[in-house]
């Protein structure tokens, strides 16, 4: 079973990056923090990535934790996108900034609101 435990709006200008995710696979009480992306209708998770040099000198970004199979990997991520479309369900105000319609203002009001719901717990 999985809980999100945080999912946190990143805006970070001409990135598709919109959102850090914190989940916790309960069964071991292990928890991984991905990063959402978002581009046109597109959305994904990242699993956290090290840069590693290759003997060229050019840098790699590497995962630095995930699934050893495609099966297991798609069933987790499929897991983890059920939990945050049912967050985004509930907390309509914690869906992802669409770069598009960035306004400042809005944003400063989403983070107060994302505050207050980070202090209550959201069981899944």
């Amino acid at each position: 079973m999985l809980r999100l435990d945080r999912y946190e709006k990143v805006y970070k200008e001409n990135s598709s990056l919109i959102a850090e995710v914190e989940i916790t696979i309960v069964e071991w009480n292990y928890f991984i923090i991905l990063k959402e992306y978002q581009k046109g209708e597109r959305r994904w998770f990242n699993y956290p990535t090290g840069v590693k040099e290759d003997r060229d000198g050019q840098k790699k970004f590497i995962p630095l934790t995930g699934f050893r199979d495609k099966e297991s990997t798609e069933r987790f991520l499929k897991a983890v996108r059920g939990a945050v479309n049912k967050y985004l369900e509930k907390n309509k105000s914690a869906q992802g900034v669409q770069k598009d319609y960035y306004d400042k203002a809005k944003e400063q009001q989403w983070e107060q609101e994302a505050k207050k719901q980070n202090d209550e717990e959201v069981p899944f």
